[in-house]
């Protein structure tokens, strides 16, 4: 069988498989994603104050395998008081959108990596107020945006405001990147590696953002 024969079974198979919803382990991500943390507990209020649309139940393995093909997001269960909405083709780096997200929740952070285009972004917003917003675009050499004092946790990692001066390379300073990204996303809240939430299975809802 040639390799175009084989992607197009494979994708035909994929279409027609019924999606699971048997509890399984945290996928890790963090690389080429985006994703939202909310502080809440309940996914089911996420998704209502999401207005998410044709929700389904769905397991990690089946959200992963969905996701990026049926341009849906995943709202996880619960990790120490925050629940995350997990996309590959996201929507949501738009500062009117996060805007509006941000004031139906104590507090929301999102992050989006692509090394293809060496695109990083961190953001945090708290009682609806911007904390801190970074967005650059390394393949357009564009920093978008850059708002709000260095955080305490980004100043831990090692970044400085030289950091996000860009247009003067050193090699003694640390810029940001995808690890950066990960690196802050765990520092704010959870670890996008998921390596302490292994032990027990979970599923969580795969549907569209309205």
């Amino acid at each position: 069988m040639g390799l175009f024969n084989f992607l197009k079974e494979e994708k035909e198979t994929k279409k027609n498989n019924v999606i699971s919803q048997e509890p399984d382990t945290p996928i890790p991500f963090g690389m080429k994603m985006s994703w939202l943390v909310l502080k809440e507990t309940d996914p089911k209020i996420v998704l209502d104050k999401l207005d998410c649309t044709n929700i389904e139940k769905c397991n990690w393995n089946s959200a992963f395998s969905y996701m990026q093909d049926m341009k849906k997001v995943f709202v996880t269960p619960c990790f120490d008081g925050y629940i995350l909405v997990l996309n590959f083709d996201s929507p949501l780096e738009n500062k009117e959108l996060l805007q509006e997200i941000a004031m139906k929740f104590e507090e929301i952070q999102f992050f989006s990596t692509h090394r293809v285009v060496d695109l990083s972004c961190w953001v945090k917003f708290v009682d609806g107020k911007l904390v801190r917003s970074f967005y650059y675009i390394g393949d357009q050499g564009e920093i978008i945006w850059n708002e709000g004092a260095l955080t305490k946790e980004e100043q831990e990692i090692g970044l400085t405001l030289s950091s996000f001066n860009l247009e003067e390379y050193d090699q003694n300073i640390l810029y940001p990147d995808e690890e950066i990204v990960d690196e802050l996303a765990a520092k704010w809240g959870i670890n996008p590696f998921l390596d302490e939430y292994q032990e027990t299975k979970s599923t969580g809802f795969l549907c569209d953002l309205k």
